[in-house]
């Protein structure tokens, strides 16, 4: 049940936040990137889940949403999903773990700070190919709209 209030809130608040410029970093950025904080845009969300909660959802509000439900069944591992709002309309889009961590990390760090918390908590069999795939995420997040913006720290 908290669960699913928390991911209802979370749709809630990314559909009424105000719309905002995404950030592009450009070669002025580049010297400060490492050393500040990105920060999210209040249309984005990083969820988590450990029931089918956020693909039940829409189903649920196209139906008219009062009926009760039976709790689909407990997933085998959670999910991460990024909650955002392009052109205004909802979307979904499927996150790895460790995607799901750094975006996290992200919204409290400085890029360098949690780029070095997230490579602390790897598993070291798994530290080799974290540089690239932190680099796919992370243009990923600047191309899918998730910043507005750097904030020096």
């Amino acid at each position: 049940m908290l669960e699913a209030a928390r991911i209802d809130s979370a749709f809630h608040r990314v559909f009424r936040a105000p719309a905002f410029d995404t950030f592009q970093p450009s070669r002025e950025h580049a010297a400060h990137l490492l050393t500040s904080r990105l920060i999210a845009s209040p249309a984005s969300a990083v969820l988590e889940e450990h029931w089918p909660l956020c693909e039940l959802r829409p189903q649920i509000v196209l139906e008219g949403g009062e009926a009760a439900r039976a709790l689909p069944p407990r997933l085998q591992a959670a999910r991460h999903w990024l909650l955002l709002r392009p052109e205004n309309r909802l979307a979904l889009f499927p996150l790895e773990p460790r995607e799901a961590r750094l975006l996290r990390l992200l919204s409290d760090l400085s890029l360098q700070c949690a780029l070095a918390q997230l490579e602390q908590e790897c598993p070291a069999e798994e530290r080799a190919g974290l540089p690239e795939a932190t680099q796919r995420w992370l243009a990923r997040s600047v191309a899918l709209g998730i910043w507005v913006g750097l904030e020096p720290r």
